[in-house]
């Protein structure tokens, strides 16, 4: 009974010093079989990541139809295009607003009054400026007023990104020379004016006044001082007579007087037009095309 009792007691002793062994064997089992499944799972994604684009269920490589992106579409022809067009583009390379210059023609000479004041020009990156109002009659020394921009066939539109001189756009005539006096126009206003000396009350001068009238040049405010001895007539017609505002009131009813050319300002700060490469679009009030002309390569 003895020998029962001591052999009881080692298998005992055994079987607790095998079960940590087997539980330590059964815990490396478990980690051998989890990182087993780890290592095939990454093995999979590996070879599908490389599959992908080329498998039959990559719907972004099968037949199935694709949605496109949507197409930007041109504006469609405006009634004026060919009536309207832009001719030199040139002077847009300038750097500064003041100094880029667009062209623009009304070609078709049987054209009626068209109002450009909502027309816009484009450049390539999608920014804009309206031509905007002007001032048909500018007023030499205060703040002019303006209203719609009506073109017709032959007028000649020389828009400017930069600020008018005299703070509107306008349109020219006999007398807008004199403005070339003390302002700076790119390109400057021809100083072609009538002449003061053409006035009736011109003859009626004493020959010391009208020796000294014939003094001052073409389109120029007189800003010489008058001899000793001039009258005061003579001061009062030079100051009255040889300015802008005096020109237009002598010629304002005659036929030719008001000129096809106007000076559009669009007001900007910064450059509209690319130096080296870019597209001058021409908008109708509506957004659709008038002209389009590019350059640079």
């Amino acid at each position: 009974m003895e020998i029962k009792k001591i052999e009881d007691a080692s298998a005992a002793n055994g079987k607790k010093s095998f079960e940590p062994i087997r539980a330590i064997l059964i815990i490396l089992a478990f980690l051998l079989i989890v990182w087993g499944i780890w290592f095939m799972v990454s093995k999979f994604r590996s070879g599908l990541g490389k599959d992908v684009a080329n498998s039959p269920f990559n719907l972004a490589s099968s037949s199935l139809p694709q949605k496109k992106p949507a197409e930007v579409l041109p504006p469609p022809d405006s009634y004026y295009k060919n009536f309207v067009k832009i001719y030199t583009v040139t002077s847009a390379k300038e750097t500064y607003p003041d100094k880029e210059i667009i062209e623009i023609r009304v070609p078709q000479a049987n054209l009626s009054s068209v109002d450009i004041s909502d027309w816009k020009l484009v450049n390539t990156k999608g920014e804009s400026a309206t031509l905007g109002r002007s001032a048909n009659l500018p007023v030499g020394g205060k703040v002019n007023s303006t209203a719609e921009t009506n073109i017709k066939g032959n007028d000649i539109l020389l828009v400017s990104s930069g600020h008018s001189p005299v703070g509107v756009s306008f349109r020219t005539n006999l007398c807008t020379g004199y403005f070339e006096q003390f302002q700076d126009f790119i390109p400057p206003l021809a100083a072609v004016c009538p002449n003061v000396s053409n006035t009736n009350s011109f003859q009626t001068l004493e020959n010391d006044c009208r020796s000294f009238v014939y003094t001052i040049p073409p389109c120029t405010t007189n800003t010489k001082p008058f001899p000793v001895g001039t009258s005061a007539g003579c001061k009062s017609f030079v100051s009255s007579k040889a300015s802008y505002n005096g020109c237009v009131a002598e010629n304002k009813n005659q036929t030719n007087f008001y000129k096809p050319e106007w000076r559009i300002y669009l007001g900007r700060d910064t450059e509209l037009w690319a130096a080296q490469k870019d597209t001058v679009t021409l908008l109708d009030e509506k957004g659709n095309l008038v002209d389009s002309v590019s350059y640079g390569k």
